[in-house]
């Protein structure tokens, strides 16, 4: 589901990020076992997708340096104006503005998640 455009824009809106995070890292005695792994799934095919997303910009600049002059015969999947957009940190649906967001909401998540791996641990003991 996360594979599609759409769906991946929806999820990477900052309050819908918010809320999956929120489920992901709550405590274990907050939430339901069944309810965080679903939502450490998304958050997990969220940051794939990312990532997938950013290794293929920076291959594409690879090979477009290492081959300028083959540009011309490439069949282009998106125009210029596309790969402008993706870089406009004010579209909120570009890498960059996604970039930020997912950070800024799994920055503020980091201390849960140590808590929920030490009480983890403490249990596996």
């Amino acid at each position: 589901m996360a594979d599609t455009k759409e769906f991946y824009n929806i999820f990477c809106n900052q309050q819908k990020l918010e809320r999956i995070a929120t489920f992901a890292s709550a405590g274990l005695d907050e939430s339901t076992k069944a309810s965080k792994t679903s939502s450490l799934y998304v958050l997990n095919n969220i940051m794939t997708h990312h990532l997938d997303k950013m290794a293929k910009k920076d291959q594409a600049k690879d090979e477009k340096k290492e081959n300028p002059d083959e540009e011309e015969d490439l069949v282009q999947q998106t125009s210029d104006d596309e790969k402008d957009d993706e870089q406009d940190p004010s579209n909120p649906n570009s890498l960059v503005s996604q970039d930020a967001r997912i950070a800024a909401v799994l920055l503020t998540k980091v201390e849960n998640l140590k808590t929920i791996l030490v009480q983890t641990a403490a249990q596996a003991e």
